[in-house]
């Protein structure tokens, strides 16, 4: 859609970057392949009722975030930290894993 800008020249309509579609593209893959993937496993023969299929993807869903926030988002060894909630959870994380 355009839009008049005084003139009669209507105004262009910005434009989505490439690496914003391919963004939405991978939400589109990855959020509709976990509901087929449920669809596939509470179908009569496959043993898995509807409840544990979701409550598993939620859990695996979880799962990946807190590696993901292990990974990227929590202080290297030696960095100066304010936290001391932060200082704990990470001497558990080492201590159980």
């Amino acid at each position: 859609m355009s839009r008049d800008v005084g003139e009669g020249r209507p105004e262009a309509a910005p434009s989505l970057p490439v690496s914003g579609l391919l963004h939405l593209l991978v939400i589109y893959i990855i959020w509709g392949s976990t509901y087929l993937a449920i669809r596939v496993a509470v179908r009569e023969g496959s043993g898995f009722p509807p409840f544990t299929m979701g409550a598993l993807r939620t859990i695996l869903g979880g799962a990946v975030l807190l590696l993901l926030a292990a990974c990227f988002l929590w202080p290297r060894a030696g960095a100066a930290t304010s936290s001391t909630a932060v200082n704990e959870l990470e001497s558990k994380m080492k201590n159980c894993c």
